[in-house]
């Protein structure tokens, strides 16, 4: 029983991994429709996890051409907000263990990653998804194509 279990979590991992790109990002209106425009820089704000946080710099050194720069807080957006358009912000949900009928499910976090438009404040988040590398990645691409459109 204990195969079966693993093997349909398995095929099912293996399946939702492969469904997620970048153009999930673009088709799902994660990404406001003007990013980009106006030369505008993309601000960075600390999740306060020091690996998630090298993680997106990283990232956004690799894959985005655009201008950036990062924070600490949130707090520091509301100094010289008139040049910069958008905020990079990530996102921890902290699921504590509990009992279930299956046993007992371990703590985890989910990370996930979103965009807020300063200008109308609107804030664009990504899908939930297990691994926040990729998530990343393929959600730093997809800013890079709408940035590259709408230069």
């Amino acid at each position: 029983m204990k195969d079966i279990k693993f093997g349909f979590l398995f095929s099912y991992v293996l399946f939702f991994t492969s469904c997620v790109s970048t153009k999930t990002f673009l088709k799902n209106d994660q990404i406001p429709a003007d990013f980009g425009k106006g030369n505008s820089t993309v601000i960075i704000i600390s999740s306060g996890n020091n690996k998630v946080d090298n993680y997106v710099v990283a990232s956004f050194e690799k894959y985005y051409r655009g201008k950036f720069e990062t924070r600490k807080s949130s707090s520091e957006n509301k100094q010289n907000t008139s040049s910069h358009f958008y905020t990079f912000n990530t996102y921890m949900d902290f699921n504590k263990g509990e009992f279930t009928s299956y046993g007992r499910q371990a703590p985890s976090t989910d990370i996930y990653f979103g965009i807020t438009d300063l200008q109308t404040n609107k804030t664009y988040k990504n899908l939930r998804f297990g691994n926040y590398k990729k998530c990343g990645k393929y959600f730093i691409q997809a800013l890079e194509i709408v940035r590259k459109r709408n230069e």
